[in-house]
């Protein structure tokens, strides 16, 4: 963790230089980088990591500390998830390894059976997004996508296991062209609509709207539930917030970094009942109709 620290504190030495923000030296525990300073002009600042010195040639404002503090708070938490996840996604895939292996004897003694079809086929999904993880993978590749064609396909799939639940699952909209990862917005798409399913007490509905903005494309996942609490609307997307009792708070976080990846944003839209989120990417509307394009 030290040496993590360590260029968590550079990095953003670095970055004050190059922003004039006269920071010249950081002290987080007893990790420390840069240079001395006089002592009226070291301020201390306590994190959750551990006390904060920041050593500044210039006299700064106060708020000047706490921010630098939230920064390397927030860059902390991302190298101390990061390194959870890839636990979890390497222990993760011995198991589904060889229950992939058992998937494929059973396609073999009956190849038609659409159900082994759809297990083996979601399985292998996940098995790729792990390989991904454990790879590192940091850039989304991206194609010319129908919004609507990916959203219509995930809503048609799931809306017979939520109509078991009470819960209608619809979509509304037109073809919308956007440059994106399609696997990484159906993901996104498919982790709001959970969440909305979890948020509300059947009978309920959940319907998503595909609309254009300008040059900008908006897809609303909106639901019946009782809505986001306004005085946690602040916290929605913090790591580690939940308000589930089963939750770990990470879907959230995930979703809007995804999302901001490939140009958009991933916001909460509060409305007279439950909750809507929304995610906002650029059009691909310029773009040739022989263009290059990913299957939805």
């Amino acid at each position: 963790m030290e040496n993590v620290i360590e260029q968590v504190l550079r990095n953003l030495l670095e970055w004050s230089n190059a922003a004039g923000v006269g920071l010249i030296g950081l002290v987080l525990n007893s990790v420390e980088v840069g240079g001395a300073a006089r002592d009226g002009f070291v301020v201390e600042q306590m994190t959750r990591f551990g006390p904060l010195t920041l050593k500044f040639e210039d006299p700064t404002l106060p708020a000047m500390s706490l921010v630098l503090a939230k920064m390397i708070e927030e860059h902390l938490e991302y190298h101390e998830l990061s390194f959870l996840i890839a636990s979890v996604a390497h222990d993760c895939k011995n198991p589904l390894s060889v229950a992939l292996g058992y998937l494929e004897l059973m396609s073999w003694k009956d190849p038609d059976n659409e159900y082994i079809a759809n297990i083996e086929e979601q399985l292998a999904s996940l098995n790729d997004r792990l390989e991904e993880v454990l790879a590192g993978v940091s850039t989304y590749p991206v194609g010319r996508v129908d919004a609507y064609r990916v959203a219509s396909q995930l809503v048609e799939e799931l809306a017979p296991y939520y109509v078991r639940q009470g819960i209608e699952l619809t979509i509304q909209g037109q073809p919308v062209w956007v440059l994106v990862d399609h696997r990484r917005l159906r993901r996104v798409l498919n982790n709001l609509v959970e969440n909305a399913s979890e948020a509300i007490n059947a009978p309920g509905r959940i319907w998503l709207s595909i609309a254009l903005d300008g040059m900008w494309m908006e897809i609303s996942v909106h639901d019946t539930g009782p809505g986001v609490d306004p005085a946690a609307e602040s916290a929605l997307f913090r790591t580690y917030y939940t308000s589930k009792p089963t939750g770990h708070g990470l879907g959230l976080i995930f979703s809007r970094r995804a999302i901001e990846a490939m140009g958009g944003t991933l916001t909460y839209r509060r409305g007279a009942s439950g909750a809507t989120f929304v995610v906002r990417l650029p059009t691909a509307m310029a773009m040739p109709r022989d263009g290059p394009e990913e299957a939805g």
